[in-house]
């Protein structure tokens, strides 16, 4: 690609941001707060950090990928939309504290630097085996799962009501064996939805119908919305990667939510998904970060003790699990679990250490990550990571998101996925 053409697209690139910049603080302005202000988001804006903010953006919009080749180049673009561009919002909204943002970018931009120039090879495992064989092997693992939930006692927990998954998720949860909330997160987001690309792409039907089958079920059985929509989202995304112009039809349809969203928030009757799409998907991970922020900068870190990755060797100082804690420090509820991703997470274990050690772990993931994209489709690579490394984003400690939300299963995967003769006409 000619110089000219790259300085083109980090120059388109760039303006999409400072449209999608100005379009959430537009959002958050005049939708958010006058209905949520009671939850924390407050109007108590600065206009000089409301112009750093965009100027940050900018900078940070000139400096990363400006065409889609591997993996990491629209993964490092889907973690500076979630929740860092939020984030950047809330600084100037709420008079943020300017050396956590600054420091939070700098970590971001440790991820994009260990992503992009450390090389590595990628791990092999065994012999060569059938793209059909390998699609049939993820669909027994998924439905041996669903059957051994059913098995379990799940069925009584049975729910495929949307609005009332709150009504029985603790309960499904309660009622099965503690391995199962390792394994149910990598058939919702890795296996089942990795079954339903592969059949899709390759007009398998009757794997495609059993794919979605499963998830089906696994939202019943398991009461989280997000198992329905994975298996679409995965496609849907797999199919954005295809298109030439990929970073556009990324800042599409993160504008496109922003504004349905405010429209849907106008529109009285069906304010719910407004709140689900604007509040909670951009801004409730962002708020978080800045309250794990706030408690974590004047009570002591926690050094990952709760964490099963220290063996219990340390102790952990705190009554309640530090999402918890969270809730009830700033929401007043003890069952409020104020879950967020590798930013706020991270600062709460080591300050702005962990931060960085976060940043490192998940940049030499990533480049792990690119190593497949030199033997396999890279469009099925990153569309099957996009979701559980959005919990690793967003929603949980690294070290639980990479062990329960199905990351390191998916790499896994990727291994065997060397063995297949077809995958690179996928």
């Amino acid at each position: 690609m000619s110089k000219l053409k790259i300085h083109k697209a980090r120059l388109q690139n760039s303006i999409c941001y400072v449209i999608m910049y100005l379009l959430l603080l537009w959002g958050y302005r005049d939708f958010v707060v006058p209905i949520y202000a009671y939850l924390g988001f407050l109007w108590e804006p600065d206009l000089f950090k409301i112009c750093e903010g965009l100027l940050l953006t900018l900078l940070v919009a000139i400096i990363l990928p400006a065409k889609f080749k591997k993996s990491s180049d629209v993964l490092i673009h889907i973690q500076f939309l979630f929740p860092i561009l939020p984030m950047l919002v809330l600084y100037g909204s709420q008079d943020g504290p300017r050396v956590y943002v600054y420091v939070t970018l700098l970590a971001f931009m440790t991820i994009y630097l260990l992503a992009t120039y450390v090389k590595l090879k990628p791990i092999k495992i065994g012999r060569t085996i059938n793209i059909v064989l390998y699609q049939k092997i993820l669909l027994f693992a998924a439905w041996t799962i669903i059957v051994s939930i059913i098995l379990t006692g799940g069925w009584r927990y049975f729910n495929l009501n949307i609005w009332r998954v709150y009504e029985f998720r603790s309960a499904a949860a309660n009622n099965l064996p503690s391995f199962f909330s390792y394994i149910n997160p990598a058939v919702s987001k890795v296996i089942l939805p990795f079954s339903f690309l592969l059949a899709v792409v390759n007009r398998e039907r009757l794997f495609a119908l059993f794919s979605l089958l499963g998830s089906i079920l696994m939202f019943g059985l398991t009461a989280h919305k997000g198992v329905l929509f994975y298996p679409f989202a995965v496609l849907s995304f797999y199919y954005i990667l295809r298109r030439q112009n990929v970073f556009l039809w990324l800042f599409a349809g993160y504008s496109w939510l922003i504004i349905l969203s405010i429209f849907l928030y106008a529109w009285k009757e069906v304010i719910g998904f407004g709140s689900l799409m604007l509040r909670r998907i951009y801004f409730i991970p962002a708020l978080l970060n800045y309250k794990y922020f706030d408690f974590f900068s004047i009570h002591p870190f926690t050094w990952w003790s709760e964490s099963k990755i220290t063996f219990r060797l340390l102790d952990y100082q705190y009554s309640l699990s530090v999402p918890r804690l969270i809730g009830m420090v700033y929401y007043n509820n003890s069952s409020c679990s104020a879950n967020t991703g590798w930013i706020g997470s991270g600062y709460s274990a080591g300050g702005y250490m962990g931060m960085f050690i976060c940043a490192t772990i998940i940049g030499m993931f990533l480049a792990i990550v690119n190593a497949y994209g030199k033997h396999i489709d890279v469009m099925v690579i990153t569309a099957i990571l996009t979701a559980p490394l959005l919990a690793v984003f967003m929603s949980s400690d690294i070290f639980t998101a990479f062990l329960t939300h199905g990351s390191i299963f998916a790499l896994f995967l990727l291994m065997f996925m060397l063995r297949s003769h077809k995958i690179s006409n996928v």
